[in-house]
């Protein structure tokens, strides 16, 4: 969860990604949730760093959430926000696994983390991904938990995602029939 000092709470539910390993040079999609608690002031962003799971920054793919179309100050009190985002992953990329962490910020301020897997630099730790053909990272580099996941309903945990690898897409979806869902 993000919490603002003054004012401001958004809740980071999960994400869906459309494959099981990424490719350097390919595309792939995720697809964040957020339900809005209490709505950001004015000038608040969202962002979407590409990094190694020892917190080596490799790529921003920051964005207006929504395809352009719904920015973070827009956001109202109680909505789901359903943000589908194409990311491509450079060529460049190396690592043998993938993280992806997402936050937000306003000039050179981060919104911190208050609860949930984050990596202690106000960034959640959205999902972890295999990199086909990457060079092993050492076991010292795995990220751990800064803080308790902290409990949203009884059917699932804020930034508990299923970090299994399967032929399926992976899924955490916000709870069905108990907040408006926001998709343009």
């Amino acid at each position: 969860m993000f919490e603002g000092t003054k004012g401001g709470r958004v809740v980071y539910l999960g994400a869906d990604v459309d494959v099981s390993e990424v490719v350097p040079g390919q595309t792939f999609t995720v697809t964040h949730y957020f339900r809005v608690e209490k709505p950001l002031s004015e000038g608040w962003k969202e962002f979407v760093h590409i990094g190694t799971p020892d917190r080596r920054m490799h790529h921003n793919a920051d964005h207006v959430p929504v395809g352009g179309k719904y920015p973070v100050q827009l956001w109202k009190e109680g909505e789901i926000i359903r943000d589908i985002q194409r990311i491509p992953l450079p060529s460049t990329f190396t690592a043998d696994k993938l993280a992806l962490f997402v936050g937000f910020y306003k000039k050179n301020e981060r919104l911190p983390v208050k609860s949930g897997r984050q990596d202690g630099q106000n960034r959640v730790i959205a999902l972890e991904l295999p990199v086909k053909g990457g060079v092993s990272l050492s076991a010292s580099t795995s990220l751990s938990r800064a803080n308790e996941l902290e409990p949203l309903t009884g059917r699932i945990m804020a930034c508990d995602l299923d970090m299994s690898i399967s032929t399926k897409l992976m899924r955490t979806r916000p709870p069905e029939g108990r907040l408006p869902l926001i998709t343009l």
